[in-house]
């Protein structure tokens, strides 16, 4: 067996929910590290709003109903971490799991020394997780995965495997919430392995080709701004021409709902579909010529408890939190010159813009 390959125990059926992950390691001269995360969740589950907490110098917003994070930073050490959820046919017995924001908790916290050990004493639902130190010219970070065998008999435990793998260079990493247990031999857009045989799903294929086709047309010298900018209209994307769902759907909400989780990596508030979607994003933005991490956050979820058609959940104001590589808690800067204060005019920082402002109709 490999080192992360563990049988978890009795599972039961229960539905997960969704997230999209976006990594790009050297993709960029001047940007070493990049990230952007849609987070997908029952738009009524209470979180906090982002923020560089005081007493343990974590850059997250924190799961109010979990208490754990779906991802953060330890800015006086650059410990960084990213979940997105597995979605399976099975779910663990809810009396012994161990909520998956407590992993990303404890390897931002901690860093990835005695995960192992953490991992192996608890149980999870499914998941996904890259985590490593991100303040380096040559950021490395590694995928961890842990999720069930779909093909399980009734009343039959269900078995669940792991496995970990180094993210490489110079490529755009995406994932959603793909099994991997269930799948192998499948590859990326561009023909390499996606992960640990995880098969992308094609809205991860779009955005994987997306990000690096923006990557790749960026100046030599660009601005911070204007990457993020670039980057957050490409993770506003739904309802995108030509794009299919999976083959293979979940089948936790009904398929008409399953299909309209597919139609890109944001998913909007619906009448149809009023429920989930993308409550909020976040972008980070390594730069390698100050030394300086920027962490753009905003709520995609504004107004979700009397949204209607004529006036759907509305996306808040980007705000940035900016933290040096050299930062320590004795030195770094208050919360609030932390946060960048400059929204500029343009309509992407606008609080008052509606999320469906992002509809795709251009052509792929």
């Amino acid at each position: 067996d490999s080192l992360w390959q563990v049988a978890l125990g009795e599972a039961s059926c229960l539905p997960l929910g969704m997230c999209i992950l976006l990594i790009a390691l050297g993709c960029h001269p001047a940007i070493p590290f990049l990230c952007a995360h849609n987070r997908d969740e029952n738009r009524n589950r209470p979180s906090g709003d982002d923020k560089l907490e005081p007493e343990t110098q974590i850059a997250c917003g924190r799961d109010s109903q979990a208490g754990g994070m779906v991802l953060g930073l330890q800015s006086a050490t650059g410990d960084f971490a990213a979940l997105t959820n597995c979605r399976t046919h099975v779910k663990q017995d809810k009396d012994v799991l161990t909520s998956r924001g407590r992993l990303v908790e404890r390897l931002v916290a901690e860093g990835p020394s005695g995960i192992e050990d953490f991992f192996r004493s608890r149980t999870f639902d499914g998941f996904h997780v890259v985590f490593g130190n991100v303040y380096d010219v040559a950021p490395q970070l590694q995928y961890l995965w842990n999720a069930p065998s779909d093909c399980v008999a009734d009343g039959e435990p269900a078995q669940w495997h792991s496995g970990l793998s180094d993210l490489q260079g110079g490529r755009v990493f995406v994932v959603s919430n793909e099994n991997p247990a269930s799948v192998s031999g499948c590859s990326s857009a561009d023909g390499g392995v996606v992960g640990s045989a995880v098969c992308a799903w094609p809205k991860c294929r779009w955005l994987e080709r997306r990000a690096a086709e923006f990557l790749k047309a960026l100046p030599e010298d660009p601005k911070v701004d204007d990457i993020q900018v670039g980057i957050s209209r490409i993770m506003d994307a739904y309802d995108v021409p030509g794009l299919e769902p999976p083959e293979r759907l979940p089948l936790w909400f009904g398929g008409e709902e399953e299909v309209l989780l597919h139609t890109g990596p944001f998913a909007p508030w619906r009448p149809s579909f009023k429920s989930f979607g993308t409550v909020s994003q976040r972008v980070m933005i390594s730069d390698g010529r100050t030394q300086e991490m920027n962490y753009f956050h905003r709520s995609t979820n504004i107004g979700w408890e009397t949204a209607t058609p004529e006036h759907p959940t509305r996306c808040g104001e980007w705000e940035r939190i900016r933290v040096p590589w050299a930062h320590r808690a004795d030195v770094g800067r208050s919360e609030g010159e932390n946060r960048d204060t400059d929204r500029g005019d343009d309509e992407n920082r606008d609080p008052k813009r509606q999320c469906t402002s992002r509809h795709f109709t251009s052509r792929l």
